[in-house]
């Protein structure tokens, strides 16, 4: 049987074909959700802010008590391999680290990590979305700012999934959460900023949020372009009175959001300073790349 149409994974060391890789039904991502991941893209073949990625990988590792099995030039050599072998090169990524197979004791230990990588082609958002702006609603879930996993992107996804069904089953496209405090936090799959009177504000890590790598390069294009930019705690009837709004995650850059609760955030589309910065991000990421 020809493999034309499959494609490559890379497990624990190996490149496997995707149908032949398998964990073992005691690993602890499968059945603790005792593990971490990363999602990224690649342009034109070359990742963007792999570093970045697997350095924020690494530091969860570290607080985690997950040992990373490879070395990071390892595992961007692994990805690059990964991507030949797929013959991809603009391409969804991920990155999935457990800690491996149980060992009897509900613990920390775990000397045999899994580390899988896998990849897609890229298939972007529906150019409407970027034309129009996202939907939005509130999430009935409430986050717990001191909680210690909220600052690292785990396994344990539930909360994210539940919140996008929410949105869905509304006619949204996105789901906001509140911490316990009632201040923003971020979407289900993305980190959130307003715009007030040309300022561009984001709610802090402290309240309860993922530190996203997009995020990070949206505030420092900020500050290289005297862009106005800072971190504060925001109440959804502050989102509701902006000027402007987006969402930021690898895959999607910069997402104007137009809607939230039905009601329009400014004029109910696109503004300048989404619109500018969208395009900026993108001239970051040629420009990085060599592309």
């Amino acid at each position: 049987m020809g493999r034309k149409n499959k494609r490559q994974a890379f497990l624990n060391g190996c490149f496997l074909w995707e149908d032949k890789a398998s964990i073992s039904i005691f690993d602890r991502g499968l059945l603790y959700g005792d593990g971490l991941f990363e999602t990224l893209r690649t342009y034109g073949g070359e990742p963007f802010r792999l570093e970045a990625h697997l350095e924020r990988l690494a530091q969860s590792a570290a607080f985690l008590q997950i040992p990373l099995p490879f070395e990071k030039d390892e595992i961007k050599g692994a990805l690059r391999e990964l991507l030949r072998r797929n013959g991809l090169k603009d391409a969804y990524v991920r990155i999935t680290l457990t800690r491996g197979r149980l060992t009897g004791r509900l613990d920390l230990g775990g000397k045999e990590p899994t580390l899988l990588i896998v990849v897609r082609e890229f298939k972007p958002y529906p150019k409407r979305y970027y034309r129009l702006g996202m939907k939005a609603i509130i999430s009935r879930i409430r986050r717990e700012p001191r909680s210690p996993l909220l600052q690292h992107k785990t396994l344990n996804y539930l909360p994210n999934i539940l919140a996008r069904a929410e949105a869905r089953e509304s006619g949204a496209d996105e789901a906001l959460f509140l911490n316990t405090a009632g201040f923003l936090t971020e979407a289900s799959v993305s980190n959130l900023f307003l715009v007030r009177e040309g300022q561009v504000l984001t709610p802090p890590v402290s309240a309860g949020l993922l530190p996203g790598i997009t995020r990070a390069v949206v505030l420092e294009i900020c500050r290289r372009n005297s862009i106005p930019a800072r971190e504060k705690n925001l109440r959804a009837r502050e989102a509701a009175r902006g000027d402007e709004a987006f969402l930021t995650n690898s895959l999607m850059e910069v997402m104007p959001l137009s809607f939230l609760e039905g009601k329009p955030i400014g004029g109910g589309g696109v503004g300048d300073l989404s619109r500018n910065l969208r395009r900026l991000y993108k001239e970051a990421v040629r420009r990085e790349l060599g592309l």
